[in-house]
């Protein structure tokens, strides 16, 4: 069980440092109205069509941004925890 929070905590970890990337350097939606996606055979589908709807959705990158501060306050209490338990760990090891 403890494993698998972990693993679970090491994933929305990285989730969280991917979107804050994309976040800041804000390139993530002009993929999908650059020349060279609307020329690519996926934005002609309807799943492409329905991904490019979902990226241009102002509310998304709203909800998006909400979930970062609320997720960094969590994510930053996770990692001392985490950083105390290796250190218990550690000295009892010793």
């Amino acid at each position: 069980m403890v494993q698998l929070l972990r693993h679970y905590y090491k994933v929305c970890y990285l989730l969280y440092i991917i979107i804050n990337v994309v976040l800041r350097e804000g390139k993530f939606d002009k993929k999908f109205t650059s020349d060279e996606w609307s020329k690519n055979k996926l934005s002609k589908e309807a799943k492409g069509r329905e991904a490019t709807k979902i990226v241009l959705m102002t509310s998304l990158w709203n909800h998006v941004i909400f979930t970062l501060k609320v997720m960094s306050p969590l994510i930053h209490v996770l990692r001392l925890v985490d950083r105390e338990r290796k250190a218990i760990v550690a000295i009892y090891m010793k």
